[in-house]
């Protein structure tokens, strides 16, 4: 019994956590803006991101914030949002010294790239992989 209800609320949150099937209307959510220092186009991406990712859409989010990445490569704030949007696989390390971020295959345990992040960056961030 304890388990079934255990299924029953992580199968709820994660219902929740995601827009409805069929809701695509996301001018009802409001307005979000977060000033980056990156491109226009990009910045235009990242605040629907962010709307999503204040809306819970989470999904929705990350896959706004890959937008972002494909506007302006350069954007590590995208790596950021993506980190919001939890899944698992991938590990975002900002090392200092060098000014810039590894991008950690977690599974293979491998760098895939480094990007560069500005000035001494710090802190980690584990991304899931796409479901």
């Amino acid at each position: 019994m304890k388990k079934s209800i255990a299924i029953a609320a992580a199968a709820a949150g994660l219902v929740l956590a995601q827009p409805a099937v069929g809701q695509t209307d996301d001018t009802k959510l409001g307005k979000v803006h977060f000033e980056t220092s990156c491109r226009s186009e990009a910045q235009k991406h990242f605040d629907r991101a962010m709307l999503y990712q204040h809306s819970f859409w989470y999904r929705a989010s990350q896959m706004a914030f890959e937008d972002v990445l494909k506007a302006d490569p350069e954007c590590a704030m995208a790596y950021w949002g993506i980190a919001l949007s939890l899944d698992g696989s991938k590990l975002y390390a900002a090392n200092g010294a060098s000014d810039d971020v590894s991008v950690v295959d977690v599974k293979a345990r491998k760098e895939l790239k480094r990007i560069k992040a500005g000035s001494g960056p710090w802190g980690i961030a584990i991304v899931g992989a796409k479901k």
